[in-house]
C-alpha cells in the first residue's frame, strides 16, 4: 500500500500534468483563430479563381489542358492519379489521421494506378507499414510552415 507521501506526490504530478495539458490547449486554440482568420480572408479569392475556371471550361469546348480535362473526358478517363495525404505528425489530432487515411485508402482503391505523396509522419508509417508504395514523403514540422515548404509540395 502507497504511503501518504507517495500519494501526495502523485496527486502534485496529475496536478502539474493538468496545467501542462491546459497551456498545450490554450496554443492549439490560438493557433487555431488564427488559421481560420488567415483562410477566411484567402477564401474570396479562392472563390474568384474556381469560378473563373469553372467559367472558362464551361464556355470553351476542347480545353487542350492535361489539368483542366472537359467534364466528359474527366468522366472518361483512367490512369495514373495522384493523392496528396496530409497528415499530423503525432497523434494529438484524435480522429483526423485515421478518417484521412480511410478516405485516402477508399480513393485509391478505385483507380488503376494511384500515386501518393504524403505530408506528416502518421501517413507516412501507415502506408509504409501496409507496403503502400509512396511517391514522396514531405516531413516537416507544421510548426513553422513556409512559402517554399508549401511550393516543395
Amino acid at each position: 500500500m502507497p504511503s501518504v507521501k507517495e500519494i501526495k506526490s502523485r496527486i502534485d504530478s496529475i496536478e502539474e500534468t493538468k496545467k501542462i495539458t491546459n497551456a498545450m490547449y490554450l496554443i492549439a486554440s490560438t493557433k487555431l483563430r488564427k488559421a481560420k482568420r488567415e483562410l477566411d480572408s484567402m477564401r474570396p479569392y479562392f472563390t474568384t479563381v474556381r469560378n473563373e475556371i469553372k467559367s472558362v471550361l464551361a464556355n470553351i469546348k476542347n480545353v487542350p489542358s492535361e489539368y483542366f480535362p472537359s467534364i466528359e473526358d474527366a468522366e472518361k478517363e483512367e490512369g495514373v492519379c495522384a493523392f496528396l495525404v496530409i497528415t499530423a505528425d503525432k497523434g494529438l489530432a484524435g480522429a483526423y489521421n485515421q478518417n484521412v487515411i480511410r478516405e485516402a485508402v477508399r480513393q485509391m482503391q478505385a483507380h488503376t494506378d494511384p500515386r501518393l505523396f504524403v505530408v506528416g509522419e502518421c501517413g507516412r508509417r501507415y502506408f509504409a507499414a501496409h507496403h503502400v508504395p509512396i511517391e514522396k514523403s514531405f516531413l516537416y514540422t507544421a510548426q513553422n510552415p513556409t512559402m517554399d515548404r508549401a511550393r516543395e509540395i
